[in-house]
């Protein structure tokens, strides 16, 4: 049979009739299970969070969905996925928060590297620095806003001397760093709280739901939320909320130092950091999106693909601001989840134009 004759046999019997369709529909693996309506932009580079309302003592809404068995396989299935808040089937009961001892964070971060894709983080940054790229004005066409971290940090707070870090993510969420390596993280509703303990076990508990022994923890919390927002400007873009977001993992803050000149901070989900005082300007790499992002002194965000900067140059600004994140990927500081006090660092952060003629006469 020759090859035209095969494909024309064999296309028809690749498209589904109705009866295999129904069939594929009523299948287990539509029909039970999680399965939510929408997933979360930061799916791209951190896992999501199910089983929210089991998970956390927040009453689930009503479901007002039509008896299953007065719909056809097709009709269920529809009707799954517009529902606007999918339920889980056999959840734990709501109103309840999850044990510690039943989410392992390392369960569902187990293929991030140790390391917070710092290597990976060395490996794109170090392609760009030894292309030895011309150096050319950007245009507005070499931007690639897709490629716009998905969570970087907007405002932060040192009070590392008694407790830890206070931070607040682009979308509002907030988080505390503390000294003991411990987090504890609040969802931008103000409902939903994370804390994950030094051995990475993660708990969730709804805001009014949480044991004793956080106490402290959670008041620190709100005292640092209440002061970022009283006192402090927001760094970067306003992010507007989109659905599927309330099942967002939230990233955290892996480690950071500060310097004379600049604070450094290392997110979990692998996105480096850099504030310079001076200037106010800040360098955001995200190795999971494979791009740097430049703020301004204006606050205007500008975002570059690093493989397109390797291939068609970049101003001067934007390679130094590559060559410190490399340079910061090249030593990491410590071990997971340590806050990091370093004022006498050799690596001096800010632009060092020595430093730079050193590197890139080597």
């Amino acid at each position: 049979m020759a090859p035209f004759q095969r494909s024309t046999f064999l296309v028809p019997r690749l498209r589904p009739t109705p009866t295999v369709q129904n069939g594929v529909l009523a299948h287990d693996f539509f029909r039970s299970g999680f399965m939510p309506t929408r997933l979360p932009l930061s799916c791209l580079t951190m896992a999501p969070k199910f089983n929210r309302h089991s998970e956390v003592g927040i009453p689930a809404q009503p479901d007002r969905r039509v008896p299953a068995g007065v719909l056809s396989p097709k009709q269920l299935v529809k009707q799954e996925l517009m529902t606007g808040h999918a339920r889980a089937l056999n959840a734990v009961p709501e109103n309840k928060a999850v044990d510690g001892d039943r989410i392992d964070r390392g369960v569902a971060l187990a293929k991030v590297p140790e390391d917070g894709y710092l290597s990976e983080l060395y490996e794109q940054i170090s392609s760009l620095l030894s292309a030895r790229v011309p150096e050319r004005q950007l245009r507005v066409e070499d931007e690639a806003p897709e490629a716009m971290p998905i969570f970087w940090i907007s405002k932060w707070v040192d009070y590392s001397d008694k407790y830890g870090i206070g931070y607040q993510l682009c979308d509002n969420s907030v988080g505390v760093l503390f000294n003991d390596s411990s987090k504890l993280v609040l969802d931008e509703a103000g409902n939903e709280l994370t804390y994950i303990e030094k051995n990475e076990k993660e708990n969730y508990y709804g805001i009014d739901c949480y044991p004793d022994t956080l106490a402290k923890k959670v008041t620190l919390l709100k005292y640092f939320r209440t002061y970022m927002n009283e006192h402090l400007i927001k760094a970067g873009a306003h992010v507007v909320k989109k659905d599927g977001d309330d099942l967002a993992r939230l990233p955290v803050l892996r480690y950071w130092f500060r310097t004379r000149s600049a604070i450094v901070l290392h997110l979990s989900n692998g996105t480096l950091q850099i504030n310079f005082f001076e200037d106010h300007t800040k360098t955001i790499v995200c190795p999971l999106m494979g791009a740097i992002t430049y703020i301004d002194e204006q606050r205007n965000f500008r975002v570059y693909k690093l493989s397109h900067l390797q291939t068609y140059g970049c101003t001067t600004v934007i390679f130094l601001s590559s060559f410190f994140a490399f340079s910061l990927a090249r030593k990491p500081r410590a071990d997971n989840c340590s806050v990091i006090k370093n004022q006498s660092t050799t690596l001096s952060i800010g632009l060092n134009h020595q430093l730079y003629r050193n590197y890139v006469t080597q």
